[in-house]
């Protein structure tokens, strides 16, 4: 496949511009290389990556699998659907150019972009894709000057032996204007609901006019209802523009002949809630997306996932047969090796184990487990510390009064854990790779009330803004309704709050919190540009940016703050963040009468059937539903609780094992039931 480069007068007129302006999981059956075919001729087989975030060493296997499947007669397409060039050590000291030069040894074909492709910049960026030897097609990145996309909208791929034709259409997700750097998206806008979809529909238009057979759309959107624009929403607005007869495709039919290769939330799925067709790999090759479609016909015969790592977890080892590039494999080494030498310094060492991770529910008891994007951690304390501790100690130019200094760390912000042991530089690198460096922030009690209400708006469930914190203690009512505004914060997606219900700072530094003060946040510039739900900081105070990276601070700190070691004292969480929840969520959960459970063999066949099988009283606020076990030929939705019995089943009973919570409660024997309802299939 030629390149088709990106129009050398629309990277002049962005980069003048730009110069000028200066972690829901759906289960997914993998197969390995025992359950490959034996022969691909006639097949094209597109292979995807999603979410890599720098595990350069999962590669070899991209190109492993690609290499076997042309041996068996297979035309296969590399794709990436975003999120290459940060995320680990080994990209972020090249700022991504060991992703590019891996995905050329590859020979990756077509990819998208990811929020974290905007984390250096985009001028940056445009100029590191440019060293990429693949077509990248991206339709709701606009260049605010030209008044058109920066890369190409889509691109037809023509088969090289075949008269097949596959069109491709890329989306990033409009959440990146708060999920990177908001300095770094100066020059371009990133378009989305109904602007995107009618993107999308326009690049569906133009690749059928010019004889696609099928079109594959590579999006970084999501399946987590946090986002302002899902995989499903784009789904439900552009599957109508599939097709040039009069009548809709059947549902068969699209799925043969449109698909969305997703990224972004990390999901493992070969196909979407209600059998759209989306699918994902998970993150850091946990697995390969695999596409196989039929050249004869001109259509989409199956797809699933090609299992790499012995779990689905991206810290889990990878599987041993598996088939794997040496060429690949070596320059991979070679990359990590030399990163390896240069960060191996040890800085110090730690008693115990610092939590970084994100924050989830326990998939034996249902129960929270803390994390740094849902509650306060260890490691969300030391980083806080951190940065407080460098400002009053090392920033002599900045006039700080300490009883009025705390420090704010986004959970986001926070990469991975660290394990008891000798810590490195490489250690910090991974915790923190985006290069962010630290800023005081000047800004009253209220602003600051604000910046924490809005942050911890979505609790229970998780979100990259949750603030970990240092030099102050605060109260969180989970259970309390976010008052949210009418309109986001500008440039945004997130709301701001009309009032302030859920936060209650009960002190500063040992002292009463006043609204009408003036405190000095220390914390990363993400945050202080407005990052996340801080809109509150970016519009109000003095910014004072000191120059030094996280990375920096936190090494200083550990170092010279703490003599090289992290002690007991850190063991635990010190308490800085309560969560409570004042609302009685006690719920009530039983199965409906089994005739509301019965469901006749006959309906199923042209289409799968929803049952109300599930009956909840006694909650006062919102419920999500998950399955916990059961039949797979039946699954829940996880927000109306509806159970669907998959079209095909055939007569008999089937049970499947619910977990009902009511969210914003802290105590899950209220706040939570489960239960096991049968249908019948009569």
């Amino acid at each position: 496949m030629n390149k088709k480069s990106l129009s050398f007068s629309r990277i002049m007129i962005l980069a003048a511009v730009l110069l000028m302006l200066a972690g829901l999981t759906f289960s997914a059956e993998a197969e390995t290389s025992a359950n490959l075919a034996a022969d691909y001729t006639g097949k094209t087989v597109i292979l995807q990556s999603n979410d890599v975030h720098g595990a350069l060493d999962g590669y070899q296997y991209m190109a492993g699998l690609k290499d076997e499947l042309e041996k068996r007669g297979a035309d296969v397409i590399l794709v990436d659907s975003g999120d290459y060039l940060q995320g680990s050590v080994y990209v972020a000291d090249n700022k991504g150019k060991a992703a590019v030069e891996m995905m050329n040894a590859c020979g990756y074909d077509i990819i998208t972009l990811g929020n974290h492709e905007f984390d250096y910049d985009t001028l940056r960026l445009v100029r590191t894709l440019g060293k990429l030897n693949a077509e990248v097609v991206v339709s709701n990145l606009i260049d605010t000057r030209a008044k058109e996309p920066v890369f190409d909208s889509s691109y037809l791929y023509e088969g090289a032996d075949s008269d097949l034709k596959i069109g491709f259409y890329g989306e990033v997700t409009s959440d990146t204007k708060t999920k990177s750097f908001p300095g770094n998206l100066q020059g371009v806008e990133i378009l989305g609901r109904e602007e995107m979809y009618s993107a999308a529909r326009k690049d569906i238009d133009e690749l059928e006019a010019q004889g696609a057979d099928i079109i594959i759309a590579l999006t970084h959107l999501g399946v987590e209802d946090d986002v302002p624009d899902m995989s499903y929403d784009l789904y439900k607005n552009t599957k109508g523009a599939v097709g040039t007869g009069t009548e809709p495709l059947s549902d068969d039919e699209l799925r043969s002949r449109y698909m969305l290769l997703d990224a972004h939330s990390h999901t493992v799925m070969v196909k979407g809630a209600d059998d759209e067709p989306i699918m994902s790999t998970g993150t850091k090759f946990m697995n390969i997306g695999v596409v196989v479609i039929d050249e004869k016909t001109e259509k989409i015969e199956k797809n699933f996932l090609y299992q790499l790592r012995e779990e689905n977890k991206d810290t889990a080892k990878y599987r041993s047969d598996i088939y794997s590039n040496k060429e690949v494999a070596e320059e991979g080494d070679r990359i990590i090796a030399e990163v390896d030498r240069k960060y191996g310094e040890k800085i110090g060492e730690t008693k115990v184990d610092l939590n970084g991770e994100k924050g989830s529910f326990s998939k034996e008891t249902g129960e929270k487990v803390s994390g740094n994007r849902n509650g306060e951690t260890n490691l969300g304390d030391i980083l806080t510390d951190a940065f407080r501790w460098y400002v009053l100690e090392r920033g002599e130019s900045l006039k700080t009064d300490p009883d009025k200094t705390v420090a704010i760390e986004n959970g986001g912000a926070v990469r991975t854990s660290i394990s008891k042991g000798d810590i490195t530089r490489k250690d910090i690198l991974r915790l923190h790779p985006f290069g962010n460096t630290i800023c005081v922030i000047y800004i009253r009690g209220s602003k600051l009330l604000e910046a924490l209400e809005a942050a911890t708006a979505s609790l229970p469930e998780n979100s990259g803004g949750f603030p970990q914190l240092s030099g102050m203690d605060i109260v969180i009512d989970e259970a309390a309704k976010y008052d949210a505004l009418e309109q986001p914060y500008p440039e945004s997606t997130y709301y701001g709050p009309a009032s302030i219900n859920r936060v209650t700072i009960k002190s500063v530094n040992g002292k009463p919190f006043d609204k009408n003060e003036t405190y000095a946040v220390i914390t990363n510039n993400f945050i202080a540009a407005g990052g996340d739900q801080y809109y509150a900081f970016k519009s109000s105070g003095i910014i004072t940016d000191t120059g030094m990276t996280d990375e920096y601070v936190v090494a200083q700190y550990i170092k010279e703050g703490l003599n090289g070691v992290v002690g007991e004292e850190y063991a635990e969480p010190q308490g800085r963040i309560k969560i409570v929840s004042k609302s009685d969520q006690s719920i009530k959960v039983s199965a409906n009468s089994l005739k509301n459970r019965t469901v006749r063999e006959s309906a199923l066949k042209g289409s799968a059937k929803s049952v109300s099988a599930v009956r909840v009283s006694g909650a006062k606020t919102r419920l999500t539903y998950k399955k916990l076990s059961g039949s797979k030929k039946l699954s829940i939705n996880k927000k109306t609780g509806k159970i669907k019995v998959k079209k095909g089943t055939g007569k008999g009973t089937y049970s499947i094992k619910l977990r009902v919570r009511a969210a914003g409660s802290d105590d899950y024997r209220k706040a939570e039931k489960t239960l096991t309802v049968k249908i019948r299939v009569k």
